[in-house]
């Protein structure tokens, strides 16, 4: 999984997946993967349980309002049984990006994020900011039991992957 602007002719980042069933000689076209793509998504973080459930940690702007005095992104785990049909569920946020500290010139949360399969579930790390000015950002985990079974979970969002196709390199890419 990777941050990629394909899906959106180069508008936004969008969070692709492929995987290999091959032990990586071939590997599937991109996807992506995001519930919602007419926003931006980035961070990602994958990894795949013992079931091969594949399970994907991002975060987007869905929640984002007109004011520009924040930008309000939310943490989302989205696991396949297949790489092809993905379900959504909230993890956390939103938060306020604006708060975050200033690295290199641009907002920066931390690179702290990550996800994890422990004992046949999914364990999700991510960072977010908070009120504390001397202390702009914090560490969070929660853990994910049971998501591959039925909906039961009126939140969860079941979509498909969507597809593009080639992007031709040109020296604007």
């Amino acid at each position: 999984v990777w941050q990629d602007s394909r899906f959106s002719g180069g508008a936004r980042e969008g969070v692709a997946f492929t995987r290999s069933i091959d032990g990586g000689t071939t590997w599937s076209t991109p996807v992506q993967i995001n519930g919602v793509p007419a926003v931006q998504a980035l961070l990602p973080a994958a990894a795949v349980r013992p079931d091969g459930t594949i399970g994907v940690l991002y975060y987007d702007m869905r929640n984002d309002t007109a004011d520009r005095a924040t930008l309000l992104v939310d943490a989302w785990l989205t696991t396949s049984n297949d790489g092809v049909t993905w379900s959504e569920r909230h993890v956390a946020g939103p938060f306020d990006f604006n708060q975050a500290p200033t690295a290199e010139g641009g907002l920066f949360i931390g690179d702290y994020q990550g996800l994890a399969s422990a004992a046949g579930e999914f364990a999700a790390f991510f960072a977010q900011t908070g009120p504390d000015v001397n202390n702009r950002t914090d560490i969070y985990a929660s853990v994910f039991r049971s998501i591959a079974g039925p909906v039961a979970d009126k939140t969860r969002l079941t979509y498909r992957a969507i597809e593009v196709g080639a992007t031709e390199l040109t020296p604007a890419w």
